[in-house]
């Protein structure tokens, strides 16, 4: 499903990382947007802001979901039947937000 084709796309050997997540390069708090990419029960927001996922050495918080950093950037959270997948590079953080009803595609940035 949704969640294998995400994994599949966002670990493409083709995508490699250019740091070591466990430096301490990544640290810090990440906001941005979520687009809504999946909407079959026509309940979903189109869009929504994106806060509160936190970075310390190659580990990653955010609300619900925590999850390591691997060191091709790629990360994967899960809680319940809900899915955070995406990748570092650098400062950047792209993946999706995968649930029953909904998901998004996030973009987000480094603060500060």
């Amino acid at each position: 499903g949704e969640v294998t084709t995400t994994r599949q796309s966002i670990s493409s050997p083709a995508q490699r990382a250019n740091f070591d997540p466990s430096s301490g390069s990544l640290d810090g708090s990440y906001r941005g947007y979520g687009r809504l990419v999946r909407n079959p029960g026509g309940t979903c927001q189109t869009g929504m802001p994106v806060y509160g996922m936190q970075v310390a050495g190659d580990r990653v918080h955010f609300g619900s979901f925590n999850g390591t950093i691997q060191s091709n950037g790629v990360v994967e959270m899960d809680w319940g039947r809900n899915w955070v997948i995406g990748r570092f590079d650098g400062p950047h953080f792209v993946g999706r937000w995968i649930a029953p009803a909904c998901s998004y595609e996030l973009t987000l940035n480094r603060e500060g």
